[in-house]
């Protein structure tokens, strides 16, 4: 493997069969940018990134490895990572390592990677002095997730050959906050609410969470989460907005719909500046949900949140 500096932004996908190749091609790429100076970050599933650990053995110390499981089980965490990353290096090159798609994510969580990447064509400028690859196991993934890799990534390497990807769009943002989501149960506890009713909304998302069974730090979350959602809509969707809480297999999922207008899909996936009027509520919503589902099309904005109820 060649270790070029490199001086502008590179988004590829790696494909590979099987962890023994993404481990072996991932401890080559981190000691090339162990060898060139360059920063790197490596964000992987926890047992891959176990795997990696003992492959670099004391080496692992020169370079950061965060653990996606955790981190980046909402995929709407993880360009904060990659931002942070890069902001306190300074605007020297560096490199990273990410796999926001794995065996055993839900279809929901795989279609949200699928946003996050699209995003990241445009989450960073091109000059940006930033090397990420992104890898795929072609041996679990489905043909879908697999595809869709190819449509986000302008490059793509495959049994050690690089190449531009002929399948690659880069969305119009708009795209993917219109992207239809499943409608909810017909049987959903449901409550409209203006200023006067977040109280309300409140005290039924703590009781439906502990019916639930969700420990009580998580209920506290929810509840947090769904407060924030719900002060949104009342700012920013037109003064009022509809609450639904259902069970969907192992998760409770707390949606707030309004009649509200959002036109960044980068929205609440960095922490906000200090000085900006907005953000502030979807970034923390995105901290403390398993998952996020953000829409916004048509003169409807949808927040669709989940909690493992196993948790």
């Amino acid at each position: 493997m060649t270790a070029p500096v490199v001086a502008v932004y590179h988004h590829e996908a790696l494909f590979y069969r099987g962890p023994r190749e993404l481990i072996r091609w991932a401890a080559g790429f981190a000691r090339d940018g162990i060898a060139t100076d360059e920063p790197v970050l490596v964000a992987l599933p926890h047992a891959h990134l176990q795997d990696l650990r003992r492959e670099l053995g004391g080496e692992a110390r020169q370079i950061e490895l965060v653990d996606l499981t955790t981190t980046g089980r909402n995929p709407a965490r993880i360009i904060a990572v990659w931002r942070e990353f890069i902001d306190r290096h300074g605007g020297r090159p560096t490199r990273g390592i990410g796999e926001p798609a794995w065996e055993g994510r839900s279809a929901a969580e795989l279609t949200e990677c699928d946003h996050h990447e699209a995003l990241l064509n445009v989450a960073f400028t091109p000059d940006t002095p930033f090397w990420l690859v992104c890898p795929y196991d072609l041996s679990s993934l489905d043909p879908a997730t697999v595809e869709a890799a190819r449509r986000n990534h302008p490059v793509v390497r495959e049994q050690g050959r690089q190449a531009h990807s002929p399948a690659f769009a880069c969305p119009d943002p708009a795209d993917l906050l219109a992207h239809p989501l499943p409608l909810p149960p017909p049987d959903s506890q449901t409550l409209g609410f203006g200023p006067r009713e977040i109280d309300a909304a409140r005290v039924l998302a703590r009781r439906r969470a502990a019916e639930e069974g969700l420990a009580p730090d998580r209920v506290e979350e929810l509840v947090l989460a769904v407060h924030e959602a719900a002060a949104n809509s009342v700012r920013h969707g037109g003064g009022d907005g509809t609450l639904r809480l259902w069970r969907e297999g192992g998760e409770l999922i707390c949606e707030v719909r309004d009649q509200g207008s959002i036109a960044d899909p980068l929205l609440g996936r960095t922490p906000p500046p200090s000085a900006a009027t907005g953000g502030r509520g979807l970034w923390l919503i995105n901290q403390l949900c398993d998952l996020v589902e953000l829409r916004s099309a048509a003169g409807a904005t949808v927040v669709r949140m989940r909690f493992d109820a196993a948790r």
